[in-house]
């Protein structure tokens, strides 16, 4: 199968950086050099294709097909959260060529709003600082919310800073 697979994917374009024939060594070419996609058969040796997904994934996700020689309840399953796609025995190049384009459009989707998501609460995370300080400035120097603003917004001109940084410097002057 591996030759197979090492066959099938140049002839369609694909150039193959890793040929492991064990699970633990898959894991450890995967490490070194961080393919653009894993295509990985469930039963492996020393390590199983679940397993070695997981370990691989467990730092960045990348796009992963899992091939099967049979649909069983386990491979609905099978590393879930690692696995783009799925592909049962016996494949021939016309499966894999099906597979890999929607395959590797469905990941990039889903890293889009996974980093949206990241940024979404990054952003709330920083307008709860920029609130805190503004009401700080509000009650240690007296003043309306809209001047604790424009001094946070000052602030953060001046010292060519990103607001959350100048808010979180008035938090943590406060604190000293």
């Amino acid at each position: 199968m591996r030759d197979f697979y090492m066959r099938m994917l140049a002839f369609l374009g694909h150039r193959v950086i890793v040929a492991a024939s064990n699970g633990r060594e898959l894991v450890e070419h995967c490490r070194r050099q961080r393919p653009d996609l894993i295509i990985t058969d469930i039963t492996m040796p020393e390590m199983n294709g679940d397993d070695a997904v997981a370990e691989i994934c467990r730092d960045e996700s990348l796009p992963v097909i899992v091939v099967s020689a049979r649909h069983t309840a386990h491979l609905a399953r099978s590393g879930s959260e690692h696995v783009t796609a799925y592909l049962i025995k016996p494949i021939g190049r016309k499966d894999l060529k099906a597979t890999i384009g929607p395959t590797m459009r469905r990941f990039g989707y889903f890293r889009r709003i996974r980093t949206e998501a990241v940024d979404g609460l990054q952003a709330v995370a920083d307008r709860q600082i920029f609130g805190q300080a503004a009401a700080l400035l509000m009650r240690t120097a007296g003043i309306d919310e809209h001047d604790a603003f424009d001094r946070l917004h000052l602030s953060a001109v001046d010292g060519n800073r990103r607001l959350v940084e100048a808010s979180q410097s008035v938090l943590d002057g406060a604190a000293q």
